[in-house]
């Protein structure tokens, strides 16, 4: 029934598809048919491979989504296959990533400070930060691919070792202090 599903929609369909959020039934997805709470609900469950909401540490791997919603955590030898995204619930507090390997996106939403150490490495770090600054600190062997700053984000502090800096949200400053950054393209209006 792919035929039924609206232009504007095909590419998100696919993608969940192709990420294991939806299955369909008997091998449809039925688009125009109303959605279900219960079908709603294994979405989510199949998209989220884990939500934390209390201060600790974290150590269990996941598979999909994994999302903080609060600060003083640290997330700590995991593997996480599929995107990290840190929340706004994590405030103005401290995230730490400790031995983290993350094959997907890191979103920075939240935080003040996120601590990357240890051996993680992170591909990809976006900042969709609103309002407040925010410090992105990479240490021992941490390693830290692309660095994204988003539309939305305030003043970005970069330290460590960067591979890439892509900066395309408009009136956003990014501080590098005792930071490398092999390459850097700043691509938003009044941005600096």
């Amino acid at each position: 029934d792919s035929a039924s599903i609206s232009s504007w929609a095909i590419g998100y369909v696919n993608a969940m598809d192709t990420r294991g959020f939806i299955q369909g039934t008997d091998g449809k997805f039925n688009p125009k048919a109303n959605i279900t709470r219960a079908e709603v609900v294994k979405i989510l469950d199949n998209a989220i491979g884990g939500f934390y909401h209390n201060t600790g540490t974290i150590t269990e791997n996941a598979s999909n989504i994994v999302i903080v919603n609060t600060g003083d955590v640290v997330l700590q030898d995991m593997t996480i296959q599929g995107d990290l995204i840190l929340a706004e619930g994590i405030d103005d507090a401290v995230v730490t990533l400790d031995n983290v390997k993350v094959s997907g996106r890191v979103i920075i939403r939240g935080g003040s400070d996120i601590i990357v150490k240890g051996d993680s490495a992170l591909p990809n770090v976006e900042f969709i930060k609103q309002d407040d600054s925010v410090t992105l600190k990479v240490e021992d062997n941490a390693e830290v691919t692309n660095v994204t700053v988003q539309e939305g984000s305030d003043d970005v502090t970069l330290t460590g070792e960067i591979e890439s800096l892509s900066l395309v949200g408009s009136h956003v400053t990014v501080y590098a202090v005792d930071a490398t950054i092999d390459t850097a393209e700043v691509s938003g209006k009044n941005s600096r």
